[in-house]
């Protein structure tokens, strides 16, 4: 009996401890705690790297805009999500389509980004149109 009650006095001062710090307390620990690990794992890489999934996303975009299933290294990949390969791959069907829909700068644009790179003057940008439908233009400077 004596055993259970001296048991029991620290745990119910250790309780009564944990119940006195407040939650954000606890949370930004956890936070920091966190932030101490996943550090302490990155120190370990001595260069960047691309994580796995994205590239598994982007191969299953390419083998879906080649031949429309999902494949990885030809082999069929279930376990991933569909939606985002299939949004990309348009992309990779063929890439140089999209640059036919962007129009060429003017000669007033090509000047105001040597001005940019040579004298560190920001063009003078105006919206057109309405707020759904903004076009940026660069106006033409005298200098």
């Amino acid at each position: 009996m004596a055993d259970s009650v001296t048991a029991a006095r620290p745990r119910a001062f250790s309780l009564a401890v944990v119940r006195s710090i407040p939650a954000w307390a606890w949370l930004a620990g956890l936070v920091v705690c966190s932030i101490a690990f996943r550090y302490a794992l990155g120190r370990r890489n001595v260069a960047p790297w691309i994580m796995v999934d994205e590239l598994v996303y982007s191969e299953l975009a390419k083998s879906f805009a080649a031949t429309g299933h999902f494949l990885w290294r030809d082999q069929p990949a279930g376990s991933y999500g569909f939606v985002y390969p299939v949004v990309l791959s348009p992309a990779y069907r063929d890439r140089w389509r999209g640059y036919r829909f962007v129009p060429r700068p003017s000669e007033h644009e090509y000047l105001a980004m040597l001005r940019l790179l040579v004298h560190h003057r920001r063009p003078f940008v105006a919206r057109v149109g309405r707020s759904g439908d903004v076009e940026l233009v660069v106006l033409p400077k005298s200098d």
